[in-house]
């Protein structure tokens, strides 16, 4: 053994060739290291919050999504609708959507003696001044 390691203490010398423990001073409580501490802890709590809040905008981003492609599916069904009339620009219209066949109306839900004839309508639209369509509510869709 070189001097160097004789005259290490944390390392036991005895009669052995190699050392089998190793000796570490005890952690000792200071206000450095409590301070340390409470800095890690408001450090992984200001983490948390933050994970928290992108949790928050990351459900937010995904309900958005599924609205886009809820009224995507919807002016689908717009497109391939069936219109027993000219449509008029600002008009309101009431789609309608029978066993996979859509349909255009004037007429509401509501406004029907009984059930409509046209099926369940999907939803409650407006042409606009250029020729696209607003979807003003959402009845029922799929």
């Amino acid at each position: 053994m070189s001097l160097k390691s004789k005259m290490n203490p944390l390392i036991p010398l005895d009669n052995r060739l190699y050392p089998t423990q190793v000796h570490t001073e005890t952690e000792r409580v200071t206000e450095l290291t409590v301070r340390g501490d409470q800095s890690l802890e408001r450090s992984n709590d200001k983490a948390n919050r933050e994970i928290q809040r992108l949790r928050e905008q990351a459900q937010i981003l995904m309900e958005q999504a599924e609205n886009v492609e809820i009224e995507a599916r919807i002016q689908a069904k717009i497109r391939g609708a069936e219109f027993r009339f000219d449509p008029v620009v600002n008009q309101e219209y009431f789609l309608y959507e029978k066993e996979g066949q859509c349909i255009m109306s004037l007429i509401g839900p509501d406004e029907w003696k009984g059930e409509a004839p046209f099926g369940m309508c999907v939803a409650h639209v407006k042409q606009l001044s250029d020729l696209t369509w607003e979807i003003m509510e959402r009845l029922n869709h799929s």
